[in-house]
C-alpha cells in the first residue's frame, strides 16, 4: 500500500488541486491532503476556516468518485 501527503491551503479548492488529487490518485493508493494555515479564516488570504475546506474536499471528492482521499487539517506552526 501506497500513500502520499498533498498539502495547500485550498483558499478556495479549485480545478487545479483536483487536477493533482486525480494525478495522485492515478499513482499512489491513499492520497491524505493536508489542510494547511487550519487556526486561519475569515481574513482577505483566508477567506474560509478549516471546516469549510474540509467539506469543499469531502464534497469534491465523492463527486469526483475519489473514495481514497482523506483530508487532515493542520496548523501552522509559527
Amino acid at each position: 500500500m501506497s500513500r502520499v501527503l498533498l498539502l495547500g491551503r485550498f483558499q478556495p479548492l479549485h480545478l487545479g488541486h483536483v487536477k493533482v488529487m486525480e494525478e495522485l490518485l492515478s499513482e499512489f493508493d491513499d492520497l491524505i491532503v493536508a489542510i494547511g494555515s487550519a487556526q486561519e479564516s475569515h481574513t482577505l488570504t483566508n477567506p474560509f476556516s478549516a471546516g469549510e475546506r474540509f467539506s469543499m474536499l469531502e464534497m469534491t471528492a465523492a463527486d469526483a468518485g475519489m473514495e481514497r482521499v482523506t483530508p487532515v487539517p493542520v496548523v501552522d506552526l509559527n
